[in-house]
């Protein structure tokens, strides 16, 4: 197998589970990789692609969640099924943990639901920032009123309306007490 196609495989990966948290993604591909292990490489690779991809099917058809299937699919669409079973996937496997774990995930909270194409610009924008962001999950919490939070590994970056009203009223409370202790 050539570098060319794992790196191709490992694009599938993330394109397709884009939106699952990393453990849910290693377990699946886990547990994948343990049931692929028991197919018959020689003969997976005379069938035809449909018959390969009932095969895999076949292989996984207890434990497949649906993002496993859209996955297959996936994959087979870019001619990439043999690399399952081929002796490269655990190889795969650990180097994409290795990938996954030294990125962090950002969490992207705004006051309103954001549309597909402002989440695409926020997206190029934070990894300007950051770098090294594996994903970021958007998410909707009306009680900022106005603005966004980011939480990313151990820091918080509060650009919201509650957090300056909550600032106001901090230093108010501040004043007063200030005032009081002075009468």
């Amino acid at each position: 197998m050539n570098q060319e196609k794992n790196n191709h495989f490992i694009q599938t990966i993330f394109e397709v589970y884009a939106g699952v948290a990393f453990q849910e993604l290693a377990d699946e591909l886990d547990f994948m990789n343990s049931r692929f292990l028991l197919a018959d490489k020689s003969a997976f690779e005379k069938l035809p692609k449909a018959q390969q991809i009932d095969n895999l099917f076949n292989l996984i058809e207890d434990g497949a969640s649906d993002l496993a299937i859209i996955f297959l699919e996936s994959l087979a669409s870019k001619n990439l099924l043999e690399i399952l079973i081929s002796e490269e996937f655990n190889q795969i496997i650990l180097e994409l943990k290795e990938r996954c774990e030294s990125k962090g995930e950002a969490q992207f909270f705004s006051a309103v639901e954001l549309s597909d194409e402002f989440r695409e610009e926020l997206r190029r924008k934070i990894d300007q920032k950051f770098g090294d962001v594996m994903r970021i999950v958007f998410k909707v919490n009306p009680d900022l009123i106005t603005g966004f939070v980011i939480n990313y590994k151990d820091e918080v970056y509060d650009y919201s309306l509650k957090k300056l009203s909550n600032e106001i009223i901090v230093n108010l409370v501040k004043s007063k007490l200030s005032i009081v202790k002075n009468e």
